[in-house]
């Protein structure tokens, strides 16, 4: 990944995406979108379109959609299905028309991060890096 690159993280305000931040800093990638950007509703897709146009991002990070923890998984799950859906093929949908070089999601373990023992995704992405 090139140090320049603007790279955008998609996902909530969370624990891991500022670890991600931190480590990217330490990395020296400076240009994290989501500093210069009001970061957009993940759902809408208009928004998600302008912001991709405007940041032009070449590389992106997928942490996660909505959670609702146990009780709106319990009592709505299909429109907390319904959201995260939306928001992946929002991403996905703009990363291919804006030519956008990688993106990482770190939703699911990968078949690589299972084969090494490693359960946390996280620490599996920063151990390649």
């Amino acid at each position: 990944m090139e140090k320049n690159s603007p790279i955008f993280i998609a996902g909530k305000n969370t624990i891991i995406e500022k670890s991600l931040i931190n480590h990217l800093k330490r990395k020296n990638n400076k240009n994290i979108v989501n500093f210069d950007y009001l970061t957009p509703k993940l759902t809408d897709s208009i928004m998600i379109k302008k912001y991709f146009l405007k940041t032009k991002p070449k590389f992106i990070f997928m942490l996660r959609g909505l959670s609702g923890h146990i009780k709106m998984n319990q009592d709505k799950p299909a429109s907390l299905m319904m959201d995260n859906l939306e928001s992946i093929i929002n991403i996905f949908k703009n990363t291919f028309e804006n030519k956008v070089k990688k993106i990482f999601s770190l939703g699911w373990a990968p078949k690589t991060c299972l084969e090494e023992g490693l359960t946390n995704t996280y620490n599996w992405f920063l151990s390649k890096n």
